[in-house]
């Protein structure tokens, strides 16, 4: 498949489960190799290692550090990117606030939902200054209302900075708050028409 990807862009992949979805992902972020073809960034073909620096994932399971509070798990991410201690929190409690976590700033991980986890996640993805968001499944765990604060959040990370989304996800909210969707079981079916 060709797959072009612009900046402030939100693309959604949809297809069946087993289409290959988070296999595009793990490719496109440098966590994989492909058998065939070529992964490139501003038409020179990328090494795994750009591609990994590029890429701030957004996946099913939150990865917090269970002791440690909401702001904590998202400013550390930030702090890792060079900025002050201040800044750090500043983004990190401006993220918490879009994702409706206002309240829940000084809360331990491990008193968290696993729907308040999940927008932990895409907090941490915010306040990245990568230019690349892969995000497998982000709303998978959500009610409608946080289903809802998680489009919004995406929305504005690639309207507001310089980033661009792909999102794998069956949520039809997801798929159709998306600049474009890419449905996996359509290319696999041209694939297989076209033949070897």
């Amino acid at each position: 498949m060709s797959l072009k990807l612009a900046e402030h862009e939100l693309v959604a992949l949809v297809g069946a489960s087993g289409s290959g979805k988070t296999t595009l992902l793990t490719l496109l972020g440098g966590l994989a190799s492909p058998q065939s073809g070529t992964i490139c960034i501003d038409g020179e073909q990328a090494r795994m290692s750009q591609l990994r620096s590029r890429c701030v994932w957004v996946s099913q399971g939150a990865n917090a550090l269970p002791s440690r509070s909401a702001l904590d798990n998202v400013s550390i991410g930030v702090l890792s990117g060079g900025v002050s201690r201040r800044e750090a929190v500043y983004a990190a409690s401006e993220a918490l606030n879009v994702l409706g976590l206002a309240h829940r700033l000084s809360t331990a991980a491990r008193d968290l939902s696993g729907g308040e986890l999940q927008r932990i996640a895409v907090a941490r993805a915010m306040c990245s200054n990568r230019p690349i968001v892969l995000a497998d499944e982000p709303t998978g765990n959500l009610d409608h209302e946080n289903t809802a604060l998680v489009i919004r959040a995406f929305r504005l990370l690639v309207t507001r900075g310089r980033h661009a989304a792909v999102i794998a996800t069956h949520d039809p909210a997801v798929a159709a708050a998306a600049d474009r969707v890419v449905d996996l079981a359509q290319v696999i079916a041209m694939s297989s028409e076209v033949g070897p």
